[in-house]
C-alpha cells in the first residue's frame, strides 16, 4: 500500500472494502475505549483515533463520514479537540462522490 496515498502498489492487491470496514470498526472501538479510559491512557488513544479518521478519509470510506459527523455534533464530551479537528478535515476529504 502506498505510504501516503492509500493506493495499492499493484492493482488488485488490497481489498479496499474490507480495509474500509476494518478502519470504521477500529475508529468506533477507539472512540468507545477513549470515553472509558483513564486520563493517562487517553493521549495514546487520541493519537490513534486521529490517524484512523485520517486513513479512512484518505481511502474514501463512507462510514467514516458518519463517525466524523457524530463526533462534531457531540462536542467536547464526544471527543477531544484534536480528534474533532481531524473529523472536520475528514469530512472535507470525504465530501466527494465515490466514497466506499
Amino acid at each position: 500500500m502506498g505510504t501516503w496515498t492509500g493506493e495499492a502498489r499493484e492493482p488488485g492487491t488490497v481489498d479496499l472494502a474490507a480495509l474500509s470496514r476494518a478502519l470504521v470498526t477500529a475508529e468506533r472501538r477507539t472512540a468507545t475505549d477513549w470515553t472509558s479510559a483513564a486520563p493517562s491512557r487517553r493521549a495514546v488513544l487520541e493519537g490513534a483515533w486521529e490517524r484512523l479518521l485520517w486513513a479512512g478519509s484518505r481511502l474514501g470510506t463512507a462510514g467514516m463520514a458518519d463517525s466524523a459527523r457524530t463526533l462534531l455534533q457531540g462536542g467536547e464530551t464526544a471527543a477531544p479537540g484534536t480528534v474533532r479537528r481531524e473529523a472536520a478535515r475528514a469530512l472535507g476529504r470525504l465530501g466527494t462522490p465515490g466514497a466506499r
